[in-house]
């Protein structure tokens, strides 16, 4: 009987670590419906995350960089998903990526 919980105990131990490892903590979903229209992207949803400090976010099966890091590392440019905000004299604004770029940073923490 000992050895049953002994065995029982190091498989248990064994998949913990296992399913710890394969988690994707860094890793969250965020999207339009979320963000309102504060939204700065013309996908719906993607999912940031952020390793050794590349900040990036996943969508249309492509990951786009947050940050210079990311860009460095060859991250896709987010210009193409990227949505103007308004027009002022001809120069196209963008909407603030700041609130994609905090959230995906505090996965790096």
């Amino acid at each position: 009987m000992k050895t049953f919980f002994y065995v029982t105990g190091i498989g248990l131990v064994f998949i913990l670590v296992i399913a710890l490892l394969a988690s994707p903590g860094d890793q969250n979903t965020v999207g339009a419906a979320e963000y309102g229209a504060d939204w700065p992207l013309t996908v719906d949803s993607g999912v940031l995350a952020c390793r050794k400090s590349a900040a990036t976010i996943r969508a249309s099966g492509t990951t786009y960089a947050l940050n210079g890091t990311a860009r460095q590392a060859g991250h896709t440019s987010i210009e193409p998903i990227w949505k103007t905000d308004q027009v002022i004299a001809g120069q196209e604004l963008k909407k603030s990526l700041g609130p994609l770029i905090k959230a995906a940073n505090a996965l790096c923490d």
